[in-house]
């Protein structure tokens, strides 16, 4: 598995794995909700694209994964649903994590459980609990802090095997 910067020619695939992924982390919630394709949510492109993005890249050289950070907020971490379940959130997490000075923090519905096992794996713990919304329908999430970087295991490397 390979990182490496965003570039513009990767905007199509960034947004196919957004499209087809934003939904799995709201499975969990009571109601239903309907997906903004990530071209109609001005909110969310606007906040991606003012982060650092990073693309995975698997031995296909095919983007199977993305994550943003601004500042110390990881604001997204997205893998295909074809290729979950083989420890590619993990690994671009553990990037993302190196990429950062200080403590991070990111946001993540509460129903979310996948997602919070893995956070709490690498450190994070919830500070606090608060209301959002996607698409109109209530979602309550968590706010998640990793206070420092783990000792060991987050390199600054552009490759991770």
């Amino acid at each position: 598995m390979k990182f490496r910067r965003y570039c513009d020619t990767d905007f199509e695939a960034v947004t196919a794995i957004y499209n087809s992924s934003k939904l799995d982390e709201l499975k969990f919630e009571r109601r239903q909700h309907t997906l903004i394709p990530l071209l109609e949510d001005h909110r969310r492109l606007e906040r991606l694209l003012d982060s650092d993005i990073y693309v995975a890249i698997d031995e296909n050289n095919c983007i199977v994964a993305y994550g943003a950070i601004n500042h110390r907020e990881i604001r997204a971490l997205y893998v295909h649903p074809n290729i979950r379940g083989n420890g590619v959130g993990a690994k671009l997490l553990r990037y993302l994590i190196s990429r950062i000075d200080g403590s991070a923090t990111l946001n993540v519905a509460r129903s979310n459980k996948p997602a919070i096992t893995l956070y709490k794996k690498f450190g994070f713990t919830v500070v606090q609990k608060f209301r959002s919304s996607y698409n109109g329908v209530r979602v309550v999430a968590n706010e998640m802090l990793l206070a420092s970087k783990p000792p060991s295991g987050c390199p600054r490397t552009e490759t991770d095997s």
